[in-house]
């Protein structure tokens, strides 16, 4: 939180910016103790003002080209699908059939990343679900937790997701 604050108490600072505040929130995710051993890449996605597209907005050791080119349709492929359904959804291995059929994963020869989780962002406590994006998770490895791991990785983004959240409105709030 103390990232919301840096922004109200000075909004104009580079620190502040957008999408360095998006990547500082990826940081500070991959740094914890349980996520931190496997993660490969990360990313936060959101959908533009149209709803119908998502875009990444944050990253965590991504190319750029790859930051800047990437537009998944809401409902399409696997952050798509994440996004719209509004489940989390662990894939322990993007090779396996499941993965391929379910999300539309294609083999991955170069191995840049074997497991991903997919964490949708919407406002807690609404009475319908609003899709607003998703947290995307890359892991080098075959991950298997138990649930009681998975339980606290969820718990760690829900509070991120509605740190975004309340991110997106204070800049709308400050833009008009």
């Amino acid at each position: 939180y103390e990232y919301l604050a840096d922004y109200v108490i000075d909004a104009t600072n580079t620190r502040n910016q957008f999408e360095v505040f998006m990547d500082r929130i990826l940081v500070e995710v991959s740094n914890y103790r349980i996520i931190h051993p496997n993660i490969k890449q990360a990313s936060i996605m959101l959908l533009d003002e149209d709803k119908e597209n998502l875009r990444i907005v944050g990253q965590y050791n991504m190319a750029n080209n790859v930051v800047k080119n990437s537009v998944v349709k809401l409902g399409e492929k696997f952050v798509g699908k994440v996004t719209l359904e509004g489940e989390v959804v662990w894939i322990t291995d993007i090779n396996s059939k499941v993965a391929q059929e379910s999300y539309g994963f294609e083999p991955n020869i170069k191995k840049e990343y074997v497991s991903v989780m997919g964490f949708p962002i919407h406002e807690m406590g609404a009475e319908m679900y609003n899709p607003f994006g998703v947290i995307i998770i890359h892991f080098a490895e075959t991950i298997e937790l138990s649930e009681e791991e998975e339980s606290t990785i969820n718990k760690i983004l829900e509070v991120y997701a509605q740190v975004i959240l309340s991110f997106v409105k204070l800049n709308k709030f400050n833009i008009q």
